[in-house]
């Protein structure tokens, strides 16, 4: 994800994130918190507390057949590809509320 794809996810300045990237500036608990449910993980991950991402999907309990499946296809591709799969998806949510 770009510095900008980023800022502008967790409503930061995008020089700011770029700062704290180059350790030249600490994050605000409110930067921290904003900047972690952009990148949908934990403080603990991005303070390098944990060697494990986590995220919300990792509860997969709580996901049903479809959920689990999309997910599944999801984390199959690249990084890339798979911000191609969310825009598409985001058209056809779109479109199928027309």
């Amino acid at each position: 994800m770009s510095q900008e794809t980023l800022a502008e996810r967790a409503q930061v300045n995008q020089s700011t994130i770029s700062q704290i990237e180059r350790g030249e500036q600490s994050p605000s608990l409110n930067s921290l918190v904003s900047i972690t449910e952009a990148l949908d993980t934990s403080v603990e991950w991005l303070l390098g507390i944990r060697d494990q991402i986590v995220t919300s999907w990792d509860d997969q309990e709580s996901l049903d057949e479809v959920e689990r499946e999309a997910l599944e296809i999801i984390r199959s591709v690249d990084r890339q590809y798979r911000e191609e799969l969310v825009q598409i998806l985001k058209m056809v949510v779109a479109f199928r509320r027309l």
